[in-house]
């Protein structure tokens, strides 16, 4: 399995009145990762789009573990943790030197430009990303409920239909779920 590695060059704008890197740097490091690893993996959100898809987040959990300041040698790790016919995991860590500084994951999955749904990946992207991929699943049956009582990603996903796209079609005046837009 491949994993993308990228080099992050902390900023001043990163740092919160703690002196220490912000959560949302987190978020925004981890964007600029998976990104990276799209384009190792020959696949661009303009491919998505022409495929007739964007990929939105559903969930992104982070385990920081170490303070971060400005100018430490930061870099990404990021690889596909599960991949299966619509949804995805992403994996990732953060490491100064040879520490884990922050981990964790990100599940998403791909929505239709045209229906606002849930659609199954296009074989084309599936077969890019399968280098980069851990595990690979052929059953997307989700569990009833979570090891810690929450809802399984599946039932979030079913759950999020047209009145939700539809209430932000209305908010924003665009064809795209608000909620739902991701870089990824």
């Amino acid at each position: 399995m491949r994993r993308t590695l990228i080099s992050i060059s902390v900023r001043t704008s990163d740092i919160d009145v703690s002196g220490r890197a912000s959560n949302v740097a987190f978020v925004r490091w981890l964007e600029d990762a998976r990104r990276a690893l799209l384009d190792e993996a020959g696949t661009s959100i303009g491919t998505l789009m022409e495929e007739g898809f964007l990929p939105a987040v559903l969930r992104t959990e982070i385990l920081y573990r170490h303070p971060v300041c400005v100018e430490d040698p930061l870099r990404a790790e990021v690889w596909i943790d599960q991949l299966r016919r619509a949804r995805y995991r992403i994996a990732f860590q953060f490491m100064v030197g040879e520490n884990i500084v922050a981990s964790g994951t990100q599940d998403g999955v791909l929505v239709g430009l045209k229906t606002l749904r849930p659609g199954r990946m296009p074989q084309s992207v599936r077969d890019g990303l399968l280098p980069f991929t851990e595990r690979h699943h052929r059953s997307c049956a989700p569990r009833s409920r979570g090891l810690d009582g929450t809802e399984a990603v599946g039932e979030i996903v079913n759950r999020w239909r047209e009145p939700l796209a539809e209430e932000c079609v209305r908010s924003s005046g665009s064809r795209i779920p608000v909620l739902a837009i991701s870089s990824w």
